[in-house]
């Protein structure tokens, strides 16, 4: 989608100077215009790149205002989105945003729109307004690319990959055959009129002696043969004559005619001009594009800037909270804003209870399973439970066949403290919360866990190096045959019990089992 004005004034430049290069159309056709405006923040180089090479992208942004409210309250009018974008699905996303609390300042949502966009941000006074527009445009469609692909077919039927002048060319080509087709067209309509006028007038000058031929005539046909020879015409000719009214015969009617006749040699006389002369035909062309830009050019809608982003810390937006998930067996995963007594909660046929941990919102949690992978997320990414059974943690995650969660772990630094027992005080007061995972100091080593194998194979590792990953988690441990992780366990002291399936149990010191870093 382009702006038509901007489109003929580079046709226009490139009829007068057939040699232009993409660079100088570029000087009137600024990049693709959209019906919804927006803005497009792709650099003149990139968009010159995609115009000479016929493939690319442009990144293009909806726009918005910011309304001052009474009491220091703020809205956010956004009154244009990306081309392509339906509104009612971004409305519904930014909705979801604001119902997941990820956006804790934005209140609200509405659609207010009438014959122009407007749709209304709600937000909590004192909001940092720039903020919670860069969030939007990172995790919405309110920022979006549109790509662009000039694959055209050719004028012979080939497809191909043109540039923006190959493009500009063969429309300019297809033009001047359309015009040379009409002006041809017109001038055969031209001398077919004037020839049935030219038999008019050699007719009207002796008409005296036209008449006596058809009056003494017996029929049509000795009328025709004889006027045909009288006044050397062809047939259609005097077909025309002899079908022409009695009242055409009078004076003012023959004038009418001449004057008809005089007209017609003009214009055939002009058109033929034209035909003989390339130059006079792309004149026409062009005259033709300025009558388009007049009659339907507009002003562009789509502006093109470069505009940098605010930057932010997305933990700015998530409300600092303790919650509490819940897993089962089958992995079915939940969370809570309260602690529940673990004989409350209703599981599905053939499921029971896993695990439970607390953890803050702004922390992660770990999920270890049977193939030897471990997962970890922040908290907030995962919706409050209101009822039902909760959500599949393989829709999380990318799980293997067969792999299931055997343990769960937050590492909220406060909760893991807790469990270390290092410092009763912290653990105990908010405002103490430690803030990051490092629980070392001059006497005592960095909290460590303990995974182990159905093979017995097993060893330690710091949680240190529990990252946030992808969907597709992280392998902590390389698994042999049918061997599964069977359990992960806190290292909180300095002595570890294992028990087998068979009932025997072993206590070893922690510096016995291999620390993997």
């Amino acid at each position: 989608s382009h702006n038509i004005s901007e489109v003929m004034a580079a046709l226009i430049t490139m009829i007068k100077d057939p040699d232009t290069t993409v660079g100088q159309l570029m000087k009137h056709i600024k990049g693709p215009d959209f019906p919804g405006g927006g803005i497009i923040l792709t650099s003149k180089a990139e968009i010159k790149n995609a115009y000479e090479q016929g493939l690319g992208a442009v990144k293009i942004r909806g726009e918005w205002k910011v309304d001052q409210l009474p009491r220091g309250k703020q809205q956010i009018i956004i009154h244009s989105i990306p081309y392509g974008v339906n509104k009612s699905r971004l409305i519904e996303k930014i909705a979801e945003i604001i119902i997941s609390k990820k956006l804790p300042p934005l209140i609200d949502v509405r659609d207010e729109s009438d014959e122009k966009m407007r749709v209304v941000l709600e937000l909590k006074a004192g909001t940092n307004t720039e903020k919670i527009m860069t969030y939007l445009l990172r995790h919405t469609e309110l920022e979006n690319n549109f790509q662009l692909n000039f694959n055209c077919l050719k004028p012979n039927g080939e497809p191909a990959r043109l540039s923006l002048k190959e493009i500009c060319r063969n429309f300019l080509d297809f033009r001047k055959e359309v015009v040379t087709r009409r002006l041809e067209y017109e001038l055969s309509i031209l001398v077919k009129r004037l020839h049935i006028l030219d038999g008019f007038v050699a007719v009207f000058r002796a008409l005296d002696k036209a008449l006596k031929i058809i009056r003494s005539s017996k029929s049509k046909q000795e009328a025709h043969n004889k006027l045909k020879i009288a006044f050397k015409l062809d047939d259609e000719q005097v077909s025309a004559i002899l079908e022409i009214p009695l009242y055409r015969l009078v004076a003012m009617e023959v004038e009418k005619m001449l004057a008809e006749q005089k007209e017609k040699s003009k214009e055939k006389k002009s058109i033929q001009i034209i035909l003989s002369s390339d130059k006079k035909i792309w004149s026409v062309v062009e005259n033709e594009l300025q009558e388009i830009n007049e009659k339907f050019g507009d002003k562009r809608r789509t502006k093109i800037k470069t505009i940098e982003l605010v930057e932010y810390n997305e933990e700015d937006f998530i409300e600092h909270e303790d919650a509490h998930l819940v897993i089962s067996k089958n992995g079915w995963l939940r969370k809570f804003k309260k602690a529940l007594e673990p004989n409350s909660l209703k599981h599905k046929e053939n499921d029971s209870l896993l695990a439970t941990v607390k953890a803050n919102t702004r922390e992660f949690v770990a999920f270890f399973t049977s193939r030897g992978m471990v997962y970890v997320f922040k908290l907030y990414n995962l919706p409050y439970t209101r009822t039902g059974f909760g959500e599949p943690v393989q829709n999380l995650f990318k799980f293997a066949d067969g792999e299931k969660v055997i343990s769960m772990l937050s590492l909220d630094p406060a909760e893991l403290a807790i469990s270390d027992q290092l410092s009763a005080a912290s653990s105990s007061k908010d405002s103490n919360r430690q803030t990051r995972l490092s629980f070392t100091d001059a006497k005592k080593r960095g909290l460590e866990g303990m995974i182990i194998g159905s093979s017995g194979y097993g060893f330690r590792f710091p949680l240190s190096n529990l990252m946030e990953t992808t969907r597709s988690g992280r392998k902590l441990m390389t698994l042999k045959g049918d061997d599964k992780i069977v359990g992960f366990s806190l290292v909180t002291g300095d002595h570890l019990f294992m028990a087998s399936v068979h009932g025997k149990g072993i206590v070893i010191r922690v510096e016995q089992v291999s620390l993997l870093t």
